[in-house]
């Protein structure tokens, strides 16, 4: 099965550098190119299912790809972002880290969730599919999300996901072959932005 992961599309939040969670922070006009780029990208591919996560950013980018598809876009809460909490809407000098860095896994902001917790809803999420060994699906998702997602697809470990070599760019691709006998999955495709390569103002 091949499972394509891709990001939501620029929101102000993501330019403020603020952490969103599950604040339902709208694309911006940036965002909204973006999401028409990467439907365009992907408008040859054929999808027997597109998820996304239900806050506006990811259902609103997954609607723009899924114009190109004779597929509906089905909205499920345990794909949003993971919750910070007390931290959200803010930046990182506003909100003290500290915590947080000195334990990724664990740590929780009040309010909020742990990364483990984000995780395990990812899990739950991807235990309840059910698809045939040739099918091929579309998640749009969240960049913290989509960092969760891989570790439970290619089993690598949750914090080696985290490091700079899985990158989420706005509307990045990943691409996973996935073996469900196995379960585990091979990455093919990794942080691919070249849809974007043509836009004056992205970052």
């Amino acid at each position: 099965m091949k499972i394509y992961l891709v990001r939501h599309g620029e929101t102000s939040y993501n330019r403020e550098k603020r952490a969103q969670g599950q604040i339902d922070i709208p694309l911006s006009d940036i965002g909204v190119e973006q999401a028409v780029l990467v439907g365009e990208r992907l408008k040859d591919m054929k999808f027997d299912a597109i998820y996304s996560s239900d806050l506006s950013r990811a259902s609103d980018t997954a609607k723009e790809i899924a114009r190109h598809h004779d597929a509906k876009v089905v909205v499920d809460e345990r794909l949003r972002e993971k919750n910070f909490g007390i931290a959200e809407g803010k930046t990182r000098e506003e909100i003290g880290w500290d915590g947080y860095l000195e334990d990724k896994l664990n740590y929780r902001f009040e309010g909020g969730e742990s990364t483990i917790e984000h995780a395990a809803r990812l899990t739950d999420f991807f235990d309840s599919l059910e698809h045939n060994e040739d099918d091929c699906i579309l998640i749009v998702s969240h960049g913290g999300s989509i960092r969760h997602i891989l570790p439970r697809l290619t089993g690598i470990d949750i914090m080696e996901s985290h490091r700079t070599q899985y990158l989420t760019n706005n509307t990045c691709i990943y691409v996973v072959d996935y073996d469900a006998d196995e379960e585990k999955g091979r990455l093919i495709l990794s942080n691919d932005t070249e849809h974007l390569k043509n836009m004056k103002n992205n970052y």
